[in-house]
């Protein structure tokens, strides 16, 4: 996974006690790290200076999530973003497929059914879907791919003819159907029965199908979505309709999505320049930066340095917890550009940044939409970096569960260490030792 590097950007902040009796409460996190007596003679600060930037992930791996996304949307803050789906189908069981004497075989229809559970963007924007024949021998359950990586593709046909799905007509989410050009269930039902004796064969001989919409127009704010596509509820399917003379009944087969075959999505931004997200990502070496930027997806992850905390030496510390504010006027209409619902904390290498293996991961905590902020306990690190123990290098945190915060695109702007009223704080209680 590569990972792009910008500059450190920083703030200093005037700095300022306050003293207080704090609160003895066991249940909030980071208590009980020195005893209760010391607690009542804590000390609290705030204004720790802050160095922050936004770490933007150039691909996450995207195969075998619960969820394939697809669609096209213009995120009025954030830019266009542009989903595809690649996905294989298999055939029913293990049995050898015989279809008959296929002389007397008319396709009636063909239909591709998608199985939606989620949405990003407007859900009920009209769009047109895509559907293109996947020809990419290598496509493989063994293989991981993420949201950079492409196959090779029949785009001779759209087997969708460019598809209009209207979704304004919906109150919520639902299987579709998608009508599919005849000539794919030609190439399945009067295939060489050697192609369909088992899935090894099968799929090499179709290796599956690539789904995507055409780019929506920026004729509206917020135009366009991104669809979540559960690919394992048993809904998502190729479904063949066919009869073998006029007097017999249609007959139905089905091919279907099953735990071994392969999946996953690619992901792109564009048209950025004009947007929240493309004027401030450039402008990171300004010390007044007023926002930062956290997504799934499209991962953007934060950064954060506190550079003198060692001067609180020698101290023991009672809380302390980092509080990233949430501007809440770039939810979008309708409040549809929810933040994650959780963010992961790591601690970061001598790059600053995150190794691959994630192996410095250190904690998670939810969205708390009370206060707008996710307040992120950080009491054990601070201290035993304050003893030593840990190399100051900072902190990283990215969005989304590991592992699965490819098929989501959640996202939130944050304020940065020049935002006026949204800064982030790193909030400490401590007790002074003896030198």
């Amino acid at each position: 996974m590569n990972k792009k590097k910008l500059p450190w950007l920083f703030v200093i902040i005037p700095t300022a006690m306050v003293f207080f009796a704090a609160c003895k409460d066991q249940t909030r996190t980071g208590l009980g790290i020195l005893p209760d007596d010391d607690i009542v003679n804590a000390l609290y600060l705030d204004t720790f200076s802050l160095e922050m930037q936004t770490i933007i992930l150039d691909s996450t791996p995207t195969s075998k999530l619960n969820h394939v996304l697809f669609g096209n949307a213009i995120d009025p803050e954030f830019g266009r973003i542009d989903a595809r789906a690649y996905l294989q189908f298999v055939l029913p069981s293990s049995k050898e497929v015989n279809f008959g004497d296929t002389s007397s075989i008319t396709v009636d229809s063909v239909f591709l059914k998608l199985d939606l559970s989620d949405v990003y963007g407007r859900h009920n924007n009209p769009i047109r879907i895509q559907v293109y024949e996947i020809t990419d021998d290598s496509f493989s359950d063994t293989v991981t791919y993420y949201s950079t990586d492409r196959l090779n593709l029949d785009t001779t046909i759209d087997l969708a003819h460019n598809y209009l799905v209207d979704f304004s007509d919906y109150a919520g989410f639902f299987d579709i159907s998608i009508p599919l050009d005849l000539s794919l269930g030609k190439k399945i039902i009067f295939a060489n029965t050697d192609s369909l004796k088992n899935n090894t064969v099968f799929t090499q001989f179709f290796n599956g199908l690539h789904i995507r919409a055409t780019p929506v127009t920026n004729d509206q704010r917020e135009a366009g979505a991104v669809y979540d596509l559960d690919v394992v509820s048993g809904n998502t399917k190729i479904s063949l309709h066919y009869h073998t003379s006029d007097t017999t009944p249609a007959r139905t087969y089905e091919l279907v999505m099953d735990e071994d075959a392969p999946w996953f999505h690619t992901l792109t931004r564009t048209e950025t320049s004009d947007k929240l997200y493309g004027l401030t990502i450039p402008n990171t070496k300004d010390p007044d930066t007023e926002y930062q930027f956290m997504q799934e997806g499209l991962v953007l992850g934060i950064a954060v340095k506190v550079p003198h905390i060692r001067t609180l030496n020698p101290v023991g510390i009672n809380r302390a917890e980092l509080v990233l504010k949430v501007d809440d006027s770039f939810f979008g209409s309708g409040s549809r550009y929810t933040p994650p619902s959780e963010v992961y904390l790591y601690l970061a290498d001598s790059t600053g940044l995150v190794p691959e293996d994630a192996s410095l991961f250190s904690s998670f905590v939810s969205y708390n939409s009370t206060e707008k902020a996710y307040k992120i306990p950080l009491s054990n690190n601070i201290m035993r970096i304050i003893i030593g123990q840990l190399d100051n290098n900072g902190f990283v945190i990215y969005p989304g569960v590991p592992g699965l915060r490819g098929d989501k695109l959640n996202r939130v702007v944050l304020g940065g260490t020049g935002h006026p009223e949204l800064a982030p704080e790193l909030r400490v209680t401590y007790t002074t030792l003896p030198n």
